[in-house]
């Protein structure tokens, strides 16, 4: 093959010059009858030049950065604490809370249903037994609209 055959690639390797990673070269002194002293000099790249810094922005921006952060995390706590409740009368509300004693008859009359054995031959049977569904069904609505007038208070007069 000769020579105009080949293709060549050009690369731009002026990068490679603008840092200065050659170590310096040594200077080596020797006096007469004394002894021998080696001075190394640094050299610096022509594309370095020291600035100074500026203290005075750097502290600017962290105190901006700061700030944001301070701005970002008490936005967040605020939704975490509770506000005044001027219109929510605290005696009110406690007599519209529904009473546990409430819950647990219902509960309680809730397992006698399901355990009691009904005869279905029998009239008397048949009727004491939806008569205790009919109490259950008449404490559970009383008992959630008690819920619901309470819930209704709560959102209505004490928001937080």
């Amino acid at each position: 093959m000769t020579d105009k055959n080949k293709k060549h690639l050009n690369f731009d390797l002026d990068f490679l010059e603008s840092v200065d990673t050659k170590a310096p070269d040594p200077v080596v002194k020797k006096e007469a009858d004394g002894p021998v002293s080696v001075e190394v000099t640094t050299r610096k790249s022509e594309n370095s030049q020291s600035k100074p810094i500026n203290w005075k922005t750097i502290l600017i921006v962290i105190g901006v950065i700061v700030f944001f952060i301070w701005i970002a995390n008490s936005s967040d706590s605020s939704s975490n604490t509770t506000t005044s409740t001027s219109g929510c009368d605290t005696s009110k509300l406690a007599s519209l809370k529904p009473s546990d004693s409430d819950s647990s008859t219902i509960d309680s009359l809730k397992n006698s249903i399901d355990s009691t054995l009904v005869n279905h031959y029998s009239q008397y049977s048949v009727d004491q037994y939806n008569a205790k569904v009919d109490e259950y069904n008449n404490l559970k609505n009383a008992y959630n609209s008690k819920v619901d007038a309470y819930n209704n208070y709560l959102n209505t007069y004490c928001k937080n």
